[in-house]
């Protein structure tokens, strides 16, 4: 349990509440992770430390190239933090490397991005929803002028064509269903 960011599963368990999917008073850690599935015998499992864990057991990669080639880097760098931070990352990153165009509304600018918010929260949670989850894999978040490329480790479920996932024709697998359920708790995902 000294392994734990506790403010991080504190705030995660109020948002849970303030969401209705969870009903629980915080005590302390243990109870906390035990209830959730994340602590076994006052050990935590796997899911437990890739979410919680402080200290940073994730990496992901970032980077922004000059071009489509992806030759010539911008940007390029480590991040390391449990899921809850490389999300809050990923996130970040890529508002702050894509291109917003300026709107004006009566006397207001408003700034639009490229690429939707929203679209990139989903995307970039459903990366590590997704991922292979092990000690030294990593995601990966690439930003050219004309494309912005997720990547996490893992091969297609099931061994389907990408296509049939993208069309609608089967749904995803659950790769990692305690983190999955854990995610979807405090409305990180809308469904599990």
């Amino acid at each position: 349990v000294d392994n734990i960011d506790e403010q991080k599963l504190i705030e995660f368990i109020n948002q849970a509440n303030d969401a209705n999917r969870l009903n629980y008073r915080y005590k302390d850690a243990v109870d906390a992770l035990c209830r959730m599935n994340l602590m076994v015998d006052e050990h935590l499992n796997n899911a437990g430390y890739y979410l919680f864990a402080n200290n940073k057991p994730m990496i992901l990669k970032l980077a922004t190239f000059a071009t489509d080639s992806r030759i010539t880097f911008i940007d390029n760098k480590l991040f390391r933090g449990n899921i809850f931070e490389c999300i809050e990352e990923g996130i970040r990153y890529i508002t702050s490397n894509i291109h917003f165009n300026a709107i004006i509304s009566g006397i207001k600018r408003i700034e639009k991005p490229e690429i939707p918010i929203e679209a990139i929260r989903e995307i970039v949670v459903n990366s590590f929803v997704h991922m292979r989850v092990t000690e030294g894999d990593y995601n990966e978040i690439s930003i050219s002028p004309h494309k912005v490329r997720i990547y996490n480790p893992g091969l297609i479920a099931l061994n389907r064509d990408p296509k049939d996932f993208a069309c609608g024709m089967i749904g995803s697998k659950v790769r990692n269903p305690l983190i999955a359920m854990t995610l979807y708790k405090n409305k990180t995902i809308e469904a599990f």
